[in-house]
């Protein structure tokens, strides 16, 4: 009988023992997680920007703000042979700087509800989108242009070049023909 009780008391000593290593190891796993996530908040700090006020006076000091040519915030409408000779030194077709200037002479150089500020930059972007919309529509074969010899009173097709009239279709079944 004391052997069992014995056996008994070792077997519930051995599960207090493993309950307590199992929330040490809780403890450990929560300590460590906690240790990962303000090492990544640390790198976030050390990766994210320097302020606003500190990026624009780099930008100064480098010339970066010069993209549009312009001094201070006023836009100045380029012209179209301004337009072409930036098209020229990007590599890019004629044609697309009239239709660009066109667009956006019409619209007063004004980009929603806000005027432009940097031409360039949305000639870019006209660029990107132009050379987008050609590749998608590089594999599609054009529509052959459909003839219409007589488009009034027409029954049914006879040929891919004309049309009959009621009376003409009526005719050809009775005689067969069709």
């Amino acid at each position: 009988m004391e052997t069992e009780l014995s056996t008994k008391d070792e077997v519930m000593k051995l599960r207090l023992k493993a309950t307590d290593l199992k929330h040490r190891l809780l403890e450990v796993r929560s300590d460590l997680q906690r240790l990962r996530r303000t090492e990544k908040k640390q790198k976030m700090k050390e990766s994210t920007p320097p302020p606003l006020k500190e990026r624009k006076e780099k930008r100064k000091e480098t010339g970066l703000n010069n993209y549009n040519d312009n001094k201070g915030d006023s836009f100045v409408p380029p012209t179209l042979d301004e337009v072409q000779a930036y098209m020229d030194e990007m590599g890019e077709h004629r044609f697309t700087a009239l239709r660009f200037w066109n667009y956006y002479e019409a619209r007063d150089w004004v980009l929603g509800k806000v005027k432009m500020r940097f031409w360039k930059c949305v000639l870019d972007n006209w660029c990107h989108t132009e050379n987008e919309r050609s590749k998608r529509h590089r594999g599609t074969k054009p529509q052959p242009a459909q003839q219409n010899v007589v488009t009034f009173n027409a029954y049914r097709p006879i040929d891919r070049t004309g049309t009959v009239s009621r009376e003409e279709y009526e005719r050809m079944v009775k005689e067969g023909k069709l």
